[in-house]
């Protein structure tokens, strides 16, 4: 599974992250041939940011068919636990073809949980970003921030 991040390169990583979804939204609001001219060629082994899930796949999630294909609780485990049983779980469903994950890591106390804020950021490494094609928080009558629901793409 590799060593564990320590608190200085977890932060590093958080803030890396987060300059590439505001990157990746400051591009979608701006009109294309505005931002054509500052493209770049992105090597093959980089793959795009996670989008949000849009607004319909949101409501065909949510329809009777839209039940979430599996479901994971990982709140409660330890980092280390989470990350592993995390990582079973999408090598299985992407095995499996299944598409329409929840991932519940629980919101932790006063909202500051471990897991809520180390879950998408596993979602983001390199290995799983390619098969991700949204991901979205849970409604707050639902779970809000402590649930995560997760579209895989389909395969070829």
């Amino acid at each position: 599974m590799g060593r564990r991040l320590t608190d200085a390169e977890r932060e590093a990583w958080e803030i890396e992250v987060g300059k590439r979804r505001a990157s990746a939204m400051a591009e979608e609001s701006a009109p294309a041939q505005a931002t054509a001219h500052m493209t770049r060629k992105k090597s093959a082994a980089s793959a795009p940011p996670l989008q949000p899930l849009t607004r319909r796949d949101a409501a065909q999630r949510s329809s009777l068919k839209g039940k979430p294909d599996a479901k994971i609780d990982l709140h409660d485990l330890s980092e280390a636990q989470a990350h592993a049983a995390l990582e079973r779980f999408l090598e299985r469903m992407l095995a499996a073809g299944k598409r329409h994950l929840v991932i519940i890591t629980g919101k932790g106390r006063g909202g500051a949980g471990a897991l809520k804020r180390a879950v998408p950021l596993w979602l983001e490494l390199p290995r799983w970003r390619g098969h991700i094609a949204a991901i979205a928080y849970a409604p707050p009558e639902k779970g809000g921030e402590g649930v995560l629901h997760v579209l895989l793409k389909a395969r070829p």
